[in-house]
């Protein structure tokens, strides 16, 4: 209970204070990450779709290609792109509540779906460690650009945290410091 209340207003400071320090351009950032999130929105609905069959053979050797997809095309190329702008612009941004939402709900949504598909007892743990690895690089280099961004994020993926574990994101859930 008391954690709960500390949680909160934890992230009702973080979510004040960013707001009132946020002023760059962060489009960058922010196409990123919607760019990430466009084909994290087309990959989730068919891993939802394939986990439906009652097949769990056939489940696993459908949702690796789906997986990968995930990993290489979505998540290490946000990687890649983040490195760049971080390499470009090595002053730190004040942190932008926008990028940390995008982020949260991203995270939120994978998370989810991962879970409700029942993924991490279907594939190999090998499988989700390729995904988690780029998700938490994605948070270091937030964070390396914009200190404070994890703040944020962390306290917006709080509710679904055991999920996080759950579904086996351990290093994200590292990254944020839950």
């Amino acid at each position: 209970m008391k954690f709960a209340r500390v949680a909160s207003f934890l992230f009702a400071a973080a979510s004040v204070l960013a707001s009132t320090v946020a002023s760059g351009n962060n489009s960058d950032i922010m196409d990123v990450l919607k760019s990430f999130q466009l084909t994290t929105n087309r990959i989730l609905p068919q891993i939802t779709l394939v986990a439906q069959n009652t097949n769990k053979t056939q489940v696993a050797f459908d949702v690796k290609p789906l997986l990968n997809d995930l990993t290489t095309t979505a998540a290490n190329a946000a990687v890649g792109s983040l490195k760049d702008i971080k390499s470009s612009n090595g002053v730190n941004r004040p942190v932008d509540p926008a990028v940390a939402n995008l982020v949260s709900f991203i995270l939120r949504d994978i998370t989810t779906t991962l879970n409700n598909a029942g993924i991490s007892s279907i594939v190999h743990p090998d499988e989700i460690v390729a995904l988690d690895d780029p998700l938490s690089i994605i948070l270091d280099v937030l964070e390396a650009i914009m200190m404070g961004t994890l703040v944020i994020v962390g306290g917006s993926v709080v509710g679904v945290s055991a999920l996080l574990l759950l579904v086996g994101l351990g290093l994200v859930l590292g990254a944020l410091g839950l």
